[in-house]
């Protein structure tokens, strides 16, 4: 998973470390200075990106989707680490208490808040359906801008409507970026992962955005060792069945196919820039005139200085 922090200097060759799910390390080379914001380049060779920094915007904005979805799915994770840590607090507190009264020394503090109702507030539902509605998303964003480096475009309406009308055409880039051997991840969880067509990941993928269903041969479920394991026993169960093809994937699954999808773009890219520079370059520009026009700002609380 992609965290790093970028720094916007010129004349500093600045590296920024990120890890990615096959657990090599990925070196991300911004070389600023001047006289590169002529070029548009872009190098990748599995161990480390070169780029110019007019592409920065780009980068910067998919490691922020990525950095929101790190954050999102590691939100139950983390509620249960802190739960664990307020619990052994109290219980420090309580073993306070209890040598302070065998002391006989006086303890006036009272704490406002009944312990027992915090510990509620750790009581909320897995945000599963939110989590995939948020990766679909970004697999959108994926294939936007692929549409948009391959038709030469940067309008929206003319995006949109190409690939909301092409059905076949989503399910291409589901079925060679996601769920083909080319994908890394795909390919080390093929025993599972293969039952996946594009097409009924599609039909997920739109029942969770319009209405909060799910599809009748994916099932959606917990990042959790324990479920994973008695999941897997299941779906076994069930696929002895003629004709049933059910497969449980859980949110982790759909993000490492993405993790693989986006570095599968940047070999192209890659590919792209050294086969042609001239055309890489070109065709880069719709993707940046998206990225300035319809990109969002990350606006912090303390850059406000309205009185």
């Amino acid at each position: 998973m992609v965290k790093l922090k970028i720094l916007y200097l010129y004349n500093i060759k600045i590296q920024c470390k990120i890890r990615f799910d096959d657990k090599k390390m990925l070196i991300i080379n911004y070389l600023i200075n001047n006289k590169s914001m002529k070029s548009t380049h872009l190098i990748f060779d599995w161990k480390k990106i070169i780029i110019s920094p007019n592409l920065t915007p780009l980068f910067d904005f998919l490691m922020w989707i990525e950095n929101e979805i790190i954050s999102m799915l590691g939100f139950n994770n983390r509620k249960i680490k802190i739960k664990e840590w307020y619990l052994d607090s109290m219980n420090l507190i309580l073993h306070t208490e209890k040598i302070l009264k065998q002391n006989n020394i006086k303890n006036d503090y009272k704490i406002k808040i009944n312990p027992n109702e915090i510990v509620k507030e750790f009581e909320t539902e897995e945000l599963l359906r939110i989590e995939f509605i948020s990766l679909f998303s970004y697999l959108e964003t994926l294939i936007y801008i692929y549409t948009a480096y391959n038709e030469e475009t940067s309008d929206q309406i003319e995006l949109m409507s190409f690939v909301n009308s092409n059905r076949k055409y989503v399910e291409k880039f589901y079925k060679d970026f996601l769920l083909s051997e080319s994908n890394n991840f795909f390919k080390k969880n093929k025993n599972y992962l293969a039952r996946i067509s594009p097409k009924e990941l599609r039909n997920l993928r739109n029942n969770l955005t319009h209405f909060f269903w799910v599809s009748k041969k994916i099932t959606i479920v917990p990042e959790n060792v324990e479920v994973k394991e008695k999941v897997r026993k299941l779906e076994k169960l069930l696929n002895k069945n003629k004709g049933n093809d059910i497969c449980f994937i859980t949110s982790n699954d759909l993000n490492q196919l993405l993790i693989s999808t986006t570095k599968q773009l940047l070999v192209i890219f890659n590919n792209d820039f050294i086969k042609n520079p001239e055309i890489f370059s070109k065709k880069m520009k719709f993707i940046q005139n998206i990225i300035k026009e319809k990109a969002p700002l990350l606006v912090k609380n303390w850059d406000i200085t309205i009185k």
